[in-house]
């Protein structure tokens, strides 16, 4: 008939999985991002760290071999891509991965880093820097109550004053509380001061 002629009707080959990039600065959460996303569908994250993979001796039956991996894991493969491997020999293979999908693909670029390969990721979402309101769940992630936490700790107060990412929060939590380790007194508490 004139619609099997078009191939109306004909049955769809493999639906590839999405294939998407998170921009935004370091330390706005593209990585909690997706360790959220990937938890709350029940699937591992595996991460391509490109910096390693200059290493490998055959980047694309690697990348094969682990995109099968990853495909029967139904995993979430995070990409980190930079920049400044986008001339790199196995660059190519990253974006036949990239194309192929074998499973959730995330790439994760820095601010205005345009990724290497065109065409093949389905959308672009943009991460801005937390706002106040963000920062003050930040700082009750990172300070929970089980750290012991002087009475004069006001989170509003940090996210108000401090402009940080989720990152540097936890750096910042991290320092206090060396800090509070080295002064003395017993037990050591985390303060404003």
């Amino acid at each position: 008939s004139a619609l099997a002629a078009r191939g109306i009707g004909a049955p769809l080959g493999p639906l590839l999985a999405p294939a998407l990039a998170l921009t935004g600065p370091t330390g706005c959460g593209k990585t909690a991002l997706v360790a959220a996303a990937a938890a709350s569908l029940g699937r591992p994250v595996a991460r391509l760290r490109l910096d390693l993979l200059q290493r490998v001796q055959n980047p694309h039956g690697f990348l094969a071999h682990a995109g099968q991996a990853l495909g029967r894991a139904n995993a979430v493969a995070l990409v980190q891509w930079q920049g400044e491997w986008a001339d790199a020999p196995w660059s190519v293979a990253l974006a036949e991965f990239a194309r192929a999908r074998p499973c959730l693909v995330v790439v994760e670029q820095a601010v205005g880093v345009a990724h290497p390969w065109p065409g093949t990721l389905d959308r672009t979402l943009r991460l801005p820097m937390p706002d106040r309101h963000a920062r003050e769940l930040l700082w009750e992630l990172h300070l929970p109550a089980e750290l012991p936490l002087d009475t004069d700790i006001d989170v509003g107060l940090l996210a108000t004053a401090h402009a940080l990412t989720g990152s540097q929060v936890r750096g910042a939590v991290a320092l206090a509380w060396q800090a509070a380790v080295a002064r003395a007194g017993s037990p050591p508490r985390i303060a404003m001061a």
